[in-house]
């Protein structure tokens, strides 16, 4: 197995989540192991895909995923407030996979869509205390955390306020 084949550890719990979700998806990072699983199980479910990017030529890899229910957005993760495309706070959301650069701003991803989504998903979590993931300072502001380390590194954070992960993970 070659060191590009450990980064898709997180496929799973987006399986199983997907399965779940009946709301738009938000993909924060695009990445050969995420953005094709989501583009395909959302257009088979029927819901919108924003797919969200820092670079813009690495972004040029999934522009054939791009389409009128998949929505791309080039962005240096700034100030979410004034990003969030023209939604409201009301605006809800199934699955928000947090995986983007710079790692630093992971953390005001997650809690903007705190009470915004029904799954928060952070991947690497096992950098939690990493300088420049901080993730563990967060993890008390979600009612329901759930660390996937069935598959081994990297790891998976999965948070919500909503919905209760011991029953989603037995």
């Amino acid at each position: 197995m070659s060191n590009n084949d450990l980064h898709g550890s997180h496929i799973p719990v987006l399986v199983k989540l997907m399965s779940l979700v009946d709301k738009p998806v938000l993909e924060l990072g695009m990445g050969w192991n995420s953005t094709p699983l989501l583009h395909w199980m959302c257009k088979e479910k029927g819901l919108d895909l924003y797919s969200f990017e820092s670079d813009y030529d690495w972004s040029d890899n999934f522009e054939d995923y791009e389409d009128q229910s998949h929505h791309f957005r080039v962005w240096d993760f700034g100030d979410w407030r004034e990003e969030w495309f023209d939604k409201d706070d009301d605006f809800p959301l199934g699955l928000v996979f947090v995986d983007h650069r710079p790692a630093r701003k992971r953390r005001s991803s997650a809690l903007f869509f705190a009470d915004k989504a029904d799954f928060i998903v952070l991947h690497d979590s096992e950098l939690a205390d990493h300088p420049a993931y901080k993730y563990t300072p967060i993890y008390d502001r979600f009612k329901y955390k759930y660390e996937y380390k069935s598959v081994g590194k990297p790891y998976t954070m999965i948070l919500s306020n909503k919905i209760d992960l011991k029953e989603v993970f037995k």
